[in-house]
């Protein structure tokens, strides 16, 4: 199997592309090969590929950023808190964002209607210029042919790649519906048991502690597997600095065994908590230095009028 390496820009974050070495894709689902863009052109989104970038050497400073559910229209329309967000975040110059899913409302049984959808977002994160590593949410992969889709425009759903002296890991606990299967659970336990001096930070769509409307339709739903993948991650507590999801609309962050567990889906889906409940529009920021990682949690829009309310537990 052929292993392809990501390395990705550092402060003061300028969006250079370039080949290079380690994209580590899971067994079972070897993704597009990587190619390198030549700077200023940067990634194109939904052709498939991740984005490459130049090498950074460990210790560097860098900051990425962290979001989630921001679903636009069945038209495939862009909610304006998210049109936003892209501005503001493209203003900071991360070297990258991590996506937790749902990027679409999706849920179509045609396939015209999901790839207008899809063409919209792919706009969107064209004129941001940032560049986006993503996990599948429930409302991007729901059948056969949305699972299609995706790979089509974003390539393997489960990956890792190494950035300086830190490691990311892109799961997917949306195919199997709450659940990431021996395959991937393996493939993780390896990438995690590699990452020996390294600051690990592990992103994807359903929470394994779900603290409102998404209670039982999340990674719970599977205790003895949610139990599991937490123990996996508590093994590893002493470099794993991040575990964000999405699914839920809220900000959310609590610590668990040592284990640091952040919800933030709050890119512009509809909220349905109170604002201090968490329910409201956000993203994260997430500064590394070579001593220290700090958080920031960036809040959008006005939040005005009543919560909505929580959704069905089938989404």
């Amino acid at each position: 199997m052929k292993t392809f390496r990501i390395a990705l820009a550092a402060v003061p974050f300028l969006l250079t592309l370039a080949a290079s070495a380690a994209v580590t894709p899971p067994p079972a689902e070897m993704p597009r090969k990587v190619a390198g863009v030549p700077a200023p052109t940067g990634w194109a989104p939904g052709t498939g590929q991740l984005p490459v970038l130049a090498p950074v050497p460990a210790g560097r400073s860098f900051a990425f950023v962290v979001l989630g559910d921001n679903r636009g229209e069945a038209s495939g329309k862009l909610r304006s808190v998210f049109v936003e967000m892209l501005r503001a975040m493209s203003a900071e110059s991360p070297a990258f964002v991590l996506q937790t899913g749902d990027m679409i409302s999706g849920y179509e049984t045609e396939e015209g209607p999901l790839r207008r959808q899809w063409a919209a977002y792919v706009d969107g994160l064209k004129n941001s210029g940032l560049l986006v590593f993503h996990a599948p949410g429930n409302h991007d992969i729901f059948d056969a042919a949305s699972a299609r889709i995706y790979r089509e425009l974003w390539g393997s759903t489960w990956y890792d790649f190494d950035y300086g002296d830190a490691r990311f890991i892109a799961l997917d606990t949306t195919t199997l519906s709450n659940r990431l299967g021996e395959a991937q659970e393996a493939w993780l336990a390896a990438r995690l048991d590699s990452a020996a001096g390294k600051r690990v930070f592990v992103f994807f769509h359903s929470p394994p502690f779900p603290v409102d409307g998404h209670r039982g339709s999340s990674l719970d739903k599977y205790p003895a597997d949610r139990d599991r993948l937490h123990a996996l991650f508590v093994k590893y507590k002493d470099r794993i600095k991040g575990v964000y999801s999405g699914h839920e609309h809220v900000y959310s962050f609590q610590e668990k065994d040592g284990v640091p567990y952040y919800i933030t889906g709050g890119a512009g889906a509809h909220l349905y908590a109170k604002p201090e409940a968490g329910g409201f529009h956000h993203c994260l920021i997430v500064r590394v230095t070579a001593t220290d990682v700090k958080t920031e949690v960036r809040r959008f829009g006005e939040e005005t009028g009543k919560p909505k309310p929580a959704p069905a537990a089938a989404r």
